[in-house]
């Protein structure tokens, strides 16, 4: 699914002004996004992770912070259709950075509080980072929320500066609605060694309310999301949560493809001040490449999930959008054991297929390696009727 947003110009200003205040030239943003990532992995993880300068901290707010803000919307949607997202939420942030993830659930809230005047909403949020010159960051970008925010909402925040390590156990004297991490399990962040924070998660749960969300949020690109999905697997069949989306699949069946498949969402950024600011000084970072996909996990602990198995009864063929075509309006839908895909014609009143869907189709051709094939006996997807 491709979410299409302006980034708000009270935030633009805010990161201005942050800018203004550290004294960093667009020059040297420039520069610093530019110089952000070497060829080499192990330089690569050594200057994201143990190298992070005042001028790419500043660079991440001008470049990523925008595209990176929205991405909490699209899990946040499905929790609030599926009337799970509650008014008041006690949420942590984890290795929040700028508190990118923060603001995204406050700006979140903030349309549901416009939206619904009559209902009061009280936001609570704790960060934690090992950055203190982040947290200063995200002190401001909340605030700045704050001021914008209607009468019915409010937002409290605290902030709390800790590096997170594998064994970590967090006290607290609250459970919390939501907790959330932002690209915390990458190569980027932890090398080789992203899959060695399972107990640190396993311990997270504790702290997560019965009835709430641990929302994980990675790049899509494959050998970068395999840490989540391997955590992923390994809490579900370990019986401590559940999938709740987007995948409709239960790893817990002990379905080893599900550790290579990866789902792709996308933000598109309109008329962002910020980064056409850098573009215009000479930035040629994914100059022609304005969205920015992610893939996430919902887990929750009381067995809710998106989708609830008796939709299923009137479906011709059921299944969940694996991976889609950006040329024709075609996609591949996936049961946890088979690939099968689909084409649709390329039509206006025919709207292209999100990837992470639930899909029903009454009539067409499947097809798979560009050869029309019949749905195996044993396969999990729904036939009602044959084509």
């Amino acid at each position: 699914m491709i979410f299409k947003v302006e980034f708000p110009t009270y935030l633009e200003q805010a990161v201005r002004k942050i800018t203004n205040q550290e004294n960093i030239s667009i020059d040297c943003i420039v520069k610093a996004l530019e110089g952000m990532y070497n060829k080499n992995e192990e330089n690569l993880v050594e200057n994201y992770s143990t190298n992070y300068s005042k001028e790419k901290k500043i660079a991440y707010l001008w470049y990523y912070f925008p595209y990176n803000l929205f991405k909490i919307h699209r899990p946040l949607s499905e929790l609030h259709s599926a009337n799970l997202l509650p008014e008041k939420v006690n949420v942590l942030d984890i290795a929040c950075g700028p508190g990118t993830l923060s603001v995204g659930i406050a700006e979140f809230y903030k349309k549901l509080a416009l939206k619904n005047p009559s209902k009061s909403y009280l936001l609570r949020i704790c960060l934690v980072d090992k950055e203190e010159e982040f947290l200063s960051y995200a002190k401001i970008l909340l605030d700045t929320v704050k001021d914008s925010a209607p009468k019915n909402l409010k937002i409290v925040y605290s902030t709390v500066t800790q590096t997170i390590q594998p064994q970590t156990r967090f006290r607290v004297e609250e459970l919390f609605d939501i907790i959330c991490a932002g690209n915390f399990l990458n190569y980027y962040e932890h090398g080789k060694k992203s899959m060695s924070y399972l107990p640190f998660f396993e311990n997270v749960l504790e702290i997560l309310d019965e009835k709430g969300s641990l929302i994980l949020i990675e790049q899509s690109k494959k050998e970068l999301s395999r840490p989540l999905k391997g955590i992923r697997d390994i809490l579900v069949k370990s019986r401590r949560c559940n999938l709740f989306s987007p995948c409709l699949v239960d790893p817990s069946n002990g379905n080893e493809k599900c550790y290579d498949c990866y789902q792709a969402f996308e933000v598109e950024i309109e008329n962002c001040g910020l980064i056409q600011a850098l573009v215009d000084c000479g930035a040629n970072k994914r100059k022609h490449h304005t969205r920015h996909p992610f893939s996430y996990v919902i887990l929750r602990k009381d067995g809710q999930k998106r989708f609830d198995k008796g939709q299923r009864s009137s479906r011709s063929v059921f299944g969940v959008v694996k991976a889609k075509s950006w040329d024709h309006n075609s996609f591949a839908i996936c049961d946890g054991e088979n690939e099968i895909w689909v084409r649709l014609p390329n039509h206006d009143l025919i709207r292209r297929i999100d990837t992470g869907a639930i899909v029903s189709v009454k009539s067409g051709r499947i097809l798979c390696n560009q050869k029309e094939i019949s749905v195996q006996c044993d396969s999990q997807i729904e036939i009602i009727r044959e084509f």
